[in-house]
């Protein structure tokens, strides 16, 4: 039997592609005067099987009728309804099966349906989830505490240090100006205005608890939750991704200002924050040490520190005697690396740090009782499963936001230009550093770990992690985080350090001026674009775009985003590199249609001198206000004084 089927053109040329790649005999198209295609199946001579004329389909449909081998219809003819959104027209058997006849053996049925699908628009449905993931991931990263109240509140009751004894709590509490010191950051965001106002011009009272209460109230101290109970005091205490992998940009005050996720605090004094605690002896106890030298470890630790592999191993110093705790990493710039920490990917990284709290994890690798002595004996890599577990729903939307935020671009002047340049031929030459750190990626694609011998240093923490090797770190960013050195434990003070120390082990034979243009070339190293922020407006004190300056629109980077996106989402339109001043007077972005024709004109921009960043944001509407339709837009930016003009693409759906 043969089917026999009046299409449209479109239609009639995806089915003869599909016919071409899953049917054995060839099927071939007539076209008609009435804008349908007849397909006619023919054998390997191109001579017909089976012919009967179908008359059109109603527009929006196809008609389908069963023939046998002479041509004679033995069906009535069928009225399929089939929609542009709907899966491609596919080959099935007469049980509606695909057809996958055995190769060189014709096939004994083939049939030509329409197949509407549930899937309509799924396009769109990925965007959707895009915005949904990154939502639900910054939300978790930086408000979800995961159920560690348990471990920071229930076990070691550091909320009552915090509150202190006025509060039913112990010694005098914590104090803002102690807070601070201590590396702690402040979020003004949920505040009222009068209390960024008072943060702003320091009319608060930094030596009062009461002050470090009310802001872990209003959640606006980052990564730490304090759970009120009602009556002015704490219940527990609770921490977040961001303790230590955001900061602030100070925009406020020294402290104090918008969030920057995926930066590593390199300020928090983690183990002093630990040591408020009013007892330590379940953590002691967990890795088989007494109260009194665990706080002694914590007090080595010092600001931009932490040690994740004292709970699976309980040393709390090198063999050396120095401390056995390695500088906090930023999570930026991750997306690409399967193995984005010594465990494994980003996920796997979550897992384990929830796992502590009410998380869940299965890694058996921890079961190795001579390398992990305190996570064997605590079945650390057994913990998958549990009833209540506080993480599990919430990881892929959380892994989702970290490996999308980009690393840090550089502000102007930061690093030599000219310098950079000629580092970068040092870098994918003489230095030979694109063997190990890949250009684009500035890590290895794949398996990227090391022994410490390969790099010349010793292998104490790498054999405190499963593989018992280094993890290549991508480059991207490296001056966000110089304070504390480099290297995982901060041994090398500057990234010159760093190179010589290359130079050195690997023989390179670099002169001083290449290994001086290497270290400018990565200090250039950023991103496309910083955290990204719904609009302009969200930048709070942001100051208006000046001009009349010089301009460098050497370092200018634009970029435009998201893209695709829904009609009606804010359209974020970033410059990248511009310093204060340097805006010339003809600045000007437009949004042009697909002719070219002129839509929309932007502005003005908003002016963040602290990341050297400018802003505008596109509503989607047109001069006159009026929503644009779907379609694919450019967005010029342009600077006919300076010679300057870029373009980016958007799609509107």
């Amino acid at each position: 039997m043969t089917r026999h089927a009046s299409l449209p053109m479109g239609a009639a040329a995806l089915l003869l592609g599909l016919a071409l790649v899953h049917a054995p005999l060839p099927l071939v198209p007539s076209a008609r005067a009435d804008g349908t295609v007849e397909i006619q199946e023919v054998d390997e001579s191109g001579r017909p099987i089976g012919k009967a004329d179908a008359s059109q389909a109603p527009p929006g449909s196809v008609q389908i009728e069963e023939l046998d081998d002479q041509g004679r219809a033995v069906s009535t003819k069928t009225t399929v309804p089939m929609e542009p959104s709907h899966e491609p027209i596919r080959l099935t058997n007469e049980n509606g099966q695909a057809i996958t006849p055995p190769a060189g053996a014709p096939a004994a049925h083939e049939a030509v349906q329409a197949q509407p699908s549930h899937l309509v628009r799924f396009d769109e449905a990925i965007s959707q989830n895009v915005t949904a993931m990154l939502d639900e991931g910054r939300q978790a990263f930086r408000y979800d505490t995961f159920g560690s109240e348990r471990f920071w509140g229930g076990d070691l009751r550091l909320h009552e240090a915090i509150e202190g004894v006025k509060h039913g709590g112990t010694g005098p509490g914590l104090t803002l100006r102690a807070a601070l010191a201590m590396g702690l950051k402040i979020d003004p965001e949920g505040l009222a205005p009068e209390q960024r106002d008072a943060l702003a011009s320091g009319r608060v009272d930094l030596d009062s608890p009461e002050v470090t209460l009310e802001l872990l109230r209003a959640n606006a101290i980052v990564g730490l939750t304090g759970n009120a109970d009602g009556k002015g005091g704490l219940v527990s205490v609770g921490m977040q991704c961001a303790l230590c992998h955001s900061t602030v940009d100070n925009s406020v005050a020294p402290g104090v200002g918008r969030r920057l996720d995926g930066w590593a605090n390199r300020d928090l004094d983690m183990g002093a924050l630990m040591a408020l605690a009013p007892t330590l002896q379940p953590l002691a106890e967990l890795i088989g040490t007494n109260e009194a030298a665990l706080r002694a470890a914590l007090a080595t630790w010092g600001p931009g520190k932490f040690d994740p592999a004292l709970v699976l191993d309980g040393k709390l110093a090198r063999p050396d005697k120095k401390p056995a705790a390695v500088l906090i990493p930023s999570t930026f710039g991750l997306a690409g690396l399967t193995r984005a920490a010594g465990l494994g990917s980003v996920g796997h990284w979550l897992s384990f740090a929830s796992s502590h709290a009410a998380g869940s994890i299965r890694d058996p690798r921890l079961d190795d009782a001579k390398q992990f002595p305190v996570a064997s004996q605590a079945r650390m890599g057994h913990l998958a499963g549990e009833a209540d577990d506080a993480i599990a729903s919430k990881l892929p939307a959380l892994e989702f936001y970290q490996i999308s935020i980009p690393a840090p671009t550089p502000p102007p002047g930061s690093f030599d230009v000219a310098a950079a340049e000629r580092g970068a031929d040092v870098f994918r030459g003489a230095g030979r550093c694109v063997a190990c750190h890949t250009e684009g990626l500035t890590s290895e694609p794949g398996y990227n770990f090391h022994k410490g011998e390969e790099v010349g240093i010793d292998d104490f923490q790498a054999e405190r992690t499963p593989e018992r090797l280094y993890r290549t770190k991508p480059l991207r960013g490296l001056w966000s985080h110089a304070k504390g050195g480099f290297y995982h434990d901060g041994r090398f003070a500057s990234l010159l350090d760093v190179v010589s120390h290359y130079e050195s082990v690997m023989a390179l034979g670099l002169t001083d001026a290449q290994k001086s243009d290497l270290v400018e070339y990565l200090k250039s190293l950023g991103g496309e674009s910083d955290p990204a922020v719904a609009s302009a407006q969200a930048l709070n004190g942001t100051t208006d775009l000046s001009s009349g300056g010089p301009v460098e629109t050497s370092v200018w980077r634009i970029t435009v985003g998201p893209s695709p996106a829904l009609r009606g989402m804010p359209i974020r339109v970033s410059l990248q590199g511009i310093a204060t001043g340097g805006a010339p007077t003809d600045l000007q972005t437009q949004v042009l249609d697909a002719t070219g024709r002129p839509v929309a004109t932007l502005g003005p921009w908003s002016f963040e001198p602290a990341r050297a960043e400018a802003i505008a944001v596109w509503n989607g509407k047109d001069s006159k206000g009026r929503p644009v339709s779907a379609g694919d837009y450019t967005v010029r930016v342009a600077a006919p004084s300076a010679g300057y003009k870029l373009d980016r693409v958007i799609v509107l759906r």
